[in-house]
């Protein structure tokens, strides 16, 4: 029978490793594992309320229409409070049945931006980065947050991605106004990945 998306494969017991970007056969139906980052952002109403956790599923189900079996969705800028909130959602959403693509865990892209590139996050909820501010969410989420998405030339910057490190989460270099000397010295004390590259940052000039 054909699977119409990697979802289905997944509900059968069929684990791709994303890592490879490997590539199966089931009964002449070829599908492939991908990630996606989806950005859990909410207006009008706050994330303590019911929905939210609602909100995650939703999110799940409709990445799966697209061929997506895993996903991080990607916290905005928040008030500290309102980011515990979410954290304590997103945990009840990853531990209930999900009738669509696994939630992995949640993305902090934020508060840790420059403010010169936040882009869409609301300036007032920017913050530099603390082992301290970071601790306490880590803390909280009891293994849910799985990615850290901060500027490396905030002051506290390399000390929290070491942390950060240390706790296993994977560190992304985004929203940022960095020199090459700057994302340098993040990259050797842990960070590995670009969070959308080229947009909110400093350009290339050829």
């Amino acid at each position: 029978t054909h699977c119409d998306t990697a979802y289905e494969l997944y509900h059968r017991g069929v684990h791709l490793d994303a890592n490879e970007g490997c590539h199966i056969s089931l009964d002449k139906a070829a599908c492939y594992e991908r990630y996606a980052q989806y950005y859990a952002v909410w207006s009008n109403r706050r994330l303590d309320d019911e929905a939210c956790w609602q909100d995650f599923l939703k999110i799940a189900e409709f990445e799966a229409t697209k061929g997506v079996t895993t996903i991080t969705p990607a916290l905005s800028s928040y008030p500290d409070e309102d980011v515990y909130s979410c954290i304590e959602s997103i945990k009840q959403a990853m531990v209930m049945e999900v009738k669509g693509s696994r939630i992995l865990g949640l993305h902090l892209e934020g508060p840790f931006l420059s403010e010169q590139y936040r882009g869409a996050h609301n300036p007032a909820n920017l913050k530099k980065p603390t082992v301290e501010r970071l601790s306490g969410f880590l803390a909280a989420a009891e293994g849910c947050v799985k990615v850290l998405t901060l500027a490396p030339e905030l002051d506290g910057a390399i000390e929290t991605i070491k942390y950060a490190k240390s706790q296993g989460i994977a560190v992304e270099i985004g929203h940022s106004a960095a020199t090459y000397e700057e994302a340098t010295a993040a990259i050797d004390a842990g960070a590995t990945i670009s969070t959308h590259t080229f947009n909110a940052m400093v350009p290339l000039n050829h």
